[in-house]
């Protein structure tokens, strides 16, 4: 009970150890499969949202052999697919002519030559090696296999000077390839290097990643992109941390630039036209595509024409895969341009989890009123989504999604729980005891800040009012015991009912006197206006229970009303606890209820609460009084009606009584009696003229003090 005693005094902290907890079960106890799969997805939804705002390095570019290409060559010279390795050695040369930085081939030349098999020589690819050796730029493609899949191997050799060296700074895979789909002998001779094509796919079948180096035999080969790379930068067979490159584990993460196909990302021109130029240059004609456009570049020569390609799913592409030599060129311009993804930091990702999370717990602990804690939740979730996305556009960062949201939508559900076991007893109890009390909506603000309600006292400002009936003995000795419950209890509960409309606490019933407190529980600032108006209220009821019943007993009620700083709380014994009002004040109210036989009126209301009640109301000051038990005079007022509601007589009454009490306190006695005369001439009735009238009197028939202020001291209470 200790325990969640302070835990409820410490909301903060509870809030906190509660996103701590989720936070420490999404991270610690969900399997990480299932995180990591849904947090794929929330990069690939990334990759779609910004898809086409990062432009790929404008170096690297596709000549395709496409349906196209294949067609024309079919109708044009009836050549079939596969090509003849003479076409290969036009394009080399083609592009080693245009200065072409790096040609990079994701094709398979493992068999001779389809124009040379019938041939001894096979000029055909000594010819297309001649080329690669004089172009020297040229960097062709490798298949790693599997030992299930070595019966595919062409029994080619690799070259020696091809094979990077085993290094302990070189990234890879655990295990190692001893078998692979290699170029021809003559074609590796003169190659600048060899690269996997090998692509690397996650648990959905989508390729997201590449291993930049793999191990091969003694030694490693890098993948097709990286070697080039390295090549280019004039650091073959660097590791890719010499390089700044990042890397998870041993692979590159991907940055995608856009969909595939012919120059939605990157410049793709069809293989015939560059052989076709080539054809013209060789016999002295223009050609329709200059050499010098491919200057600098480094070209990517692959196939796109169905059947030729292995198509892979990316994030930007299940339902159009990708062409291999698209995921080359996106590896190589990502390694150009540095366009580097990188994910935040496990530990600092754990720390984002646990922010988020405990932000949520927080708010739903610290923020009482749901319906303001719940949006605000949501914003804090949404924010981090939207951080994330931000994150990712700007700085190609990867935030964590998945956890964070995960871990606050169950620190969301554990605070409610929690708030539930700590408060929902709590908050029954409210109900249960102020339910009879208080208005139902200040009951629905307790409920949604139970800590207002203190074991022990609050000082607050507030409003005291105190009730009572006249002649309440007389009228009991004339009414059978049954009768007189049943007219004090519709009493009782119309009068309560007309203060609690104003958000009173109906602190008790004693008899026939009500006690009530506006202002608290629940703070209100409004509360002296509120308790003028509420007693209007009160004292309307009775003038109409008289004229509507005549032959039963009229309640007239005498009220009196204090405003000012009092304490309020549970007062009691561990047996039994009231939530009351005590102070001073609390006092003064008590009083001037009583006071009110001594002026024969029915409302006294403090010069505090006139004040505070400001343009509310309308009251005529009748007296300077110091009541027994109190050493400090006090101003008291008689509450007539609500602002703008006197009637005529009342306005007479009251501008008469104002102009015949400065003549009192003036000592100007023939005057202030004339107007109190005045007063009952309009009012017969009305108490303090007839009060003021006996006192004036006894006054000027006395020896007054020069300091003589007007105080009058009540020796009654």
């Amino acid at each position: 009970m200790n325990l969640r005693a302070a835990l409820r005094r410490n909301r903060l902290a509870w809030g906190l150890a509660v996103g701590l907890a989720a936070a420490l079960v999404v991270l610690l106890a969900l399997p990480r499969g299932i995180l990591r799969s849904a947090e794929l997805k929330t990069l690939d939804a990334r990759f779609r949202a910004f898809s086409g705002t990062r432009r790929p390095n404008p170096d690297v570019v596709l000549v395709a052999i496409d349906q196209k290409s294949i067609n024309f060559y079919r109708r044009q010279m009836q050549v079939g697919w596969p090509w003849p390795r003479s076409f290969y050695q036009i394009l080399v040369d083609y592009l080693a002519q245009g200065g072409a930085r790096a040609i990079l081939f994701d094709m398979y030349f493992s068999e001779p030559s389809s124009d040379t098999k019938e041939t001894d020589g096979a000029e055909a690819d000594v010819g297309f090696g001649a080329a690669i050796a004089a172009a020297g730029t040229v960097h062709l493609a490798a298949q790693l296999l599997d030992e299930a899949d070595a019966e595919q191997n062409n029994d080619v050799r690799l070259e020696t000077r091809l094979l990077w060296p085993a290094r302990p700074t070189l990234p890879a895979r655990p295990g190692a390839f001893h078998s692979a789909i290699l170029p021809l002998a003559v074609l590796q001779a003169g190659a600048a290097g060899l690269g996997v094509v090998n692509h690397v796919e996650d648990e959905d079948e989508i390729c997201r990643r590449v291993p930049l180096v793999h191990r091969f035999s003694d030694g490693f080969l890098p993948s097709l992109a990286y070697g080039a790379y390295a090549s280019v930068v004039g650091k073959p067979a660097a590791a890719p941390a010499s390089l700044g490159i990042p890397l998870v584990g041993p692979d590159f993460l991907l940055t995608w630039y856009g969909p595939p196909g012919p120059d939605r990302t990157f410049p793709t021109y069809s293989a015939h036209a560059l052989i076709v130029s080539a054809a013209k240059l060789r016999v002295g004609q223009p050609p329709d595509l200059a050499p010098a456009t491919f200057k600098n570049k480094l070209v990517i020569v692959g196939g796109t024409a169905a059947g030729l390609y292995d198509a892979r799913n990316t994030p930007l592409a299940r339902q159009q895969p990708f062409p291999g030599m698209e995921i080359h060129a996106t590896l190589l311009s990502n390694l150009l341009s540095r366009d580097f993804l990188r994910p935040l930091d496990r530990r600092l990702a754990a720390a984002w989890t646990v922010v988020v999370a405990g932000l949520v717990g927080l708010l739903f602990m610290r923020v009482r009123r749901q319906r303001v804690a719940l949006p605000l939740i949501a914003v804090v979730l949404a924010g981090a989504v939207g951080v994330a996305f931000l994150a990712f556009r700007t700085r190609l960062l990867w935030l964590p999604i998945v956890a964070p949201v995960a871990a606050g939508s169950l620190s969301l559900v554990l605070a409610a729980l929690v708030s539930y076991q700590i408060e929902g007893r709590r908050r029954r109890q409210v109900r249960s005891v102020f339910s009879r009390y208080l208005a139902p909506e200040v009951v629905r603000e307790l409920l949604a800040d139970p800590d207002r309600i203190g074991l022990g006292g609050k000082e607050v400002d507030a409003t005291v009012f105190f009730s009572d009936v006249r002649d309440f003995t007389s009228i009991s000795e004339t009414l059978p015991p049954q009768v007189l419950v049943g007219h004090l209890n519709q009493y009782l509960d119309a009068a309560s009912q007309a203060l609690l409309s104003r958000k009173a606490l109906i602190d008790k019933y004693i008899g026939d006197s009500i006690m009530a407190v506006f202002g608290a529980p629940a703070e209100d600032p409004d509360h002296a206006r509120n308790a003028c108006l509420g007693a209007l209220a009160v004292a309307e009821l009775g003038r109409q229970a008289a004229a509507a019943n005549p032959e039963r007993p009229a309640f007239f009620t005498r009220m009196g009303l204090n405003s000012g700083r009092l304490v309020v709380g549970n007062v009691g014994s561990r047996l039994h606890l009231s939530y009351t009002a005590i102070g001073d004040n609390v006092n003064l109210a008590s009083r001037l209820e009583g006071v009110n036989k001594q002026y024969g009126t029915q409302i006294l209301i403090s010069e505090s609460t006139w004040q505070a009640a400001g343009d509310a109301i309308e009251a005529r000051e009748l007296d300077f009084i110091q009541v027994k038990g109190k050493a400090l005079p006090t101003r008291i007022y008689e509450l007539v009606a609500a602002k703008g509601q006197m009637t005529a007589p009342q306005q007479a009454i009251n501008a008469a009584f104002v102009e015949a009490l400065a003549a009192y306190r003036a000592q100007r006695w023939d005057q202030a009696v004339a107007g109190f005369r005045q007063v009952l001439q309009i009012a017969p009735t009305d108490g303090p003229a007839q009060v003021f009238l006996k006192r004036c009197e006894i006054l000027r028939a006395t020896s007054l003090p020069s300091d003589w202020a007007g105080v009058y001291k009540l020796e009654t209470k």
